[in-house]
Order: C-alpha cells, then sequence, then structure tokens
C-alpha cells in the first residue's frame, strides 16, 4: 500500500517509516525542513521527500500529494498537533485517503484533553491521581490539595513539556503557572504519586474500536527529562504474560471500543502503591510503537492493511521480548555521572531495538551522529564518541 508519514526529524516519524518500510509499503515523508540537519529522509525505506517549511504548509501540501495518487494511501502522523489537523480536515481527506482518528460525527479531538480522557478512563476501570483543571492562574490559591503537586497542560496539543512540573510548595507552584504562556492553560493540578515505574500499553485499534490489539507494553526504566521526560531505555513485556497485564488490556480494549477510534495509540500508566494509575492516552503513533515492531507485531502495519482487509489480526504474531534504547538522549546519563560508561556499554550491547539506529537502514543513524556530534543537538565527551565510532563502523 501507499503511506504517507507527516513528520519531523524525531525518532518517532523514522520508527514508522522503519516499521511500514519493513512490511513493504510505499512511503512518501513529509518532513518538517531542517536544512541540513534533516536525517529521517535517509531512510532507504522513503521513496519520495516533500519538505515543509511551517505548521500552515502541512494541510496543502498533503492536499497535493493524496489527490494525484492512484489510490488511497493511509496517512500517519508523528504528534498530536499533525493528528489533531488531520481530524479536523476530516471531510476533505476521507475522500482521497485512510487516516488515524474517529469519524465525521465523532469529534476525536475533544480527546486530545486530559480531563476528557480521564473521566473516560475512570468508566472503563482505570484509576487516576486525585486531579483539578484550572483556566487561569489565579485558581491555584483555590486548590487545598497536599503538596507536592505535579502540574501539567490539560491538552496534548497546546501545552508541552514546558507546561510539566512537580512543585513543593505554593510559592513554586505560583511562580511556574504565573510564568507559563496564556495559550498552555487549562492546566491540570494533580495530586503526586510516587511511582516505582512507569509503563506503555502499544497497540493498535482497527475497525472503529471493534478489534483493539494491545500486545505489548514498554516498562520504562530510563527517562529524559528524568523521571517524566521521553523513553530513553526500557524493556518490552507480553501483555498475555500476567493476569495484572490481561486486565489492563481489558480495560484498554473497553477505552478504544468507547472511542470508536482507528489508529495506533498508546496508553501510559504509572506504577505506585500497588495499583496502576491511568495518566494519559496518545491518539497517534507512540515514539516508541518501534519496540512494538521488533518485539514481534507490527501496528502501523496492521493499520494500514485494516482500511482494505476485514481481517486484521496478530494470531500469526509471536513475542519477542526486547529491550529499546534512544541512543542519543540515553547518552546523557553518562554525560552527567548516572550510569558510568562501561555499565552503559554493557547496557548498549545487550539490547537490540534502538532508535535512530537500524542495523538494516543505518544511513539515518550516520546523519543524525554526524549532526550529534557538530554540538547541533548536544555536545558529548570525545571519549564517547570515539566509542560510538568503533560500535558502528
Amino acid at each position: 500500500m501507499n503511506a504517507i508519514v507527516i513528520g519531523g526529524n524525531r525518532t518517532n516519524a523514522l520508527g514508522l517509516v522503519w516499521s511500514l518500510g519493513e512490511a513493504g509499503h510505499n512511503i512518501t515523508l513529509l518532513l518538517y525542513n531542517e536544512g541540513e540537519n534533516n536525517y529521517v529522509n535517509k531512510s532507504k525505506y522513503v521513496k519520495r521527500t516533500i519538505l515543509i517549511d511551517k505548521d500552515g504548509d502541512v494541510f496543502q501540501e498533503l492536499m497535493k500529494v493524496v489527490t494525484k495518487m492512484d489510490s488511497k494511501p493511509v496517512v500517519f502522523a508523528d504528534s498530536d498537533y499533525k493528528s489533531q489537523l488531520l481530524n479536523e480536515h476530516f471531510a476533505e481527506l476521507s475522500e482521497y485517503c485512510y487516516f488515524e482518528g474517529g469519524r465525521l460525527d465523532r469529534n476525536i479531538n475533544l480527546y486530545r484533553n486530559k480531563d476528557e480522557q480521564e473521566n473516560l478512563a475512570i468508566k472503563c476501570g482505570f484509576a487516576i491521581p486525585e486531579t483539578v483543571v484550572i483556566a487561569k492562574p489565579e485558581e491555584l490559591s483555590d486548590i487545598t490539595n497536599p503538596y507536592p503537586l505535579f502540574i501539567k497542560a490539560n491538552n496534548s496539543v497546546h501545552g508541552d513539556k514546558k507546561a510539566t512540573k512537580k512543585c513543593d510548595s505554593p510559592k513554586e507552584a505560583e511562580a511556574f503557572v504565573n510564568g507559563l504562556p496564556q495559550d498552555f492553560f487549562p492546566l491540570q493540578v494533580q495530586e503526586f504519586v510516587e511511582k516505582e515505574y512507569e509503563l506503555a500499553l502499544l497497540g493498535c485499534s482497527l475497525y472503529g474500536g471493534k478489534k483493539v490489539i494491545c500486545p505489548v507494553a514498554s516498562k520504562k526504566i530510563r527517562q529524559f527529562p528524568k523521571g517524566i521526560g521521553a523513553t530513553c531505555w526500557s524493556l518490552s513485556l507480553e501483555m498475555s504474560g500476567s493476569e495484572e497485564l490481561r486486565q489492563l488490556g481489558e480495560k484498554t480494549a473497553l477505552y478504544l471500543q468507547e472511542l470508536e477510534y482507528t489508529g495506533n495509540f498508546s496508553i501510559e500508566l504509572l506504577y505506585a502503591k500497588g495499583k496502576f494509575y491511568f495518566l494519559e492516552i496518545n491518539l497517534r503513533n507512540d515514539a516508541i510503537s518501534w519496540l512494538s515492531t521488533c518485539s514481534g507485531y507490527n501496528l502501523p502495519d496492521m493499520v494500514c492493511r485494516s482500511f482494505v482487509d476485514e481481517n486484521v489480526s496478530a494470531d500469526n504474531c509471536t513475542f519477542r521480548p526486547k529491550h529499546y534504547m534512544n541512543i542519543l538522549l540515553d547518552v546523557k546519563y553518562v554525560q552527567d555521572g548516572s550510569v558510568k560508561l562501561r555499565q552503559w556499554l554493557k547496557q548498549f550491547r545487550r539490547d537490540t531495538c534502538y532508535n535512530p539506529y537500524n542495523q538494516n537502514d543505518k544511513r539515518p543513524f550516520f546523519k543524525y551522529l554526524q549532526v550529534f556530534l557538530k554540538g547541533k543537538f548536544v555536545r558529548i565527551p570525545k571519549r564517547i564518541s570515539n566509542k560510538f565510532y568503533k560500535l558502528f563502523t
């Protein structure tokens, strides 16, 4: 099938390209242009690249591509903003392409709001931390919950990691909230739960939620920024491997059925006090869905095939446990001394699922590494860069 990936120079877009490419789909990449820093388009699986300079160009460029294709392509987005954009133009796009989302009379974008996500999570049997939503900074003084509190943007599109912080006192919370741009509001002020670990459930919802495949969980070991950020190093778990995970899978299936959603998704949970707490659902491809592909379940491929095949299933898939490492994020733990270089290299060698490195498609990594070593993304000690060269060349 023809597939279109809309994304930036991010591990999410690259993982999508790998999953779709290894399944044999013809890939057109609509890439946010970073000039000499572009690396996702170096993949051997990308048949055509169209560079996009700004958000306002996405819809027009996409329409130019899909209206000229002989058969309807499947469109994937690597961020909440781009996924929301597809569903905002549901009527225009659905004539020419398939894409992840709901249907014309069902506003799936409502569930970019975390309070709507959490209301449905409670209905489906998930626990959530105690939460209050504030629309403006002054409302923070009305909150009587004990500190520490966790503050984050209520909308996954308009807020980002800059709107996320653990605050240990009213003074700290007030300073943080007052320093945020107005378009980050409303905010969630949430009970801070001291987690033991986080879990991301990786899956795809097919045929409007009539079939939900959620075979793999990612147990996060390291994140960046520490404790709240993107996954640096994790381990895949089989969802059928324990009764606890099976129950989470049942709640997940109910959740996606209620949404009537079609596409890739991930549900983020934290484990504390003997139970799992629902944090959020991502209604798009997750940045670590490549881990699911490496573990035996190619979720983007299943989504692609489901638009033309009524019987897509995971029955012929076999789970293979893998470690996942986002190499150039995780190496920051070596930089700051949190992990010894020798220990990190030992962990690195046993991992079999990396991003942005793929044994079958090395060019994106070497381009990324070239930029990395120039200091465009981050500066690293020479001793570490030398180790990289020895490992990959």
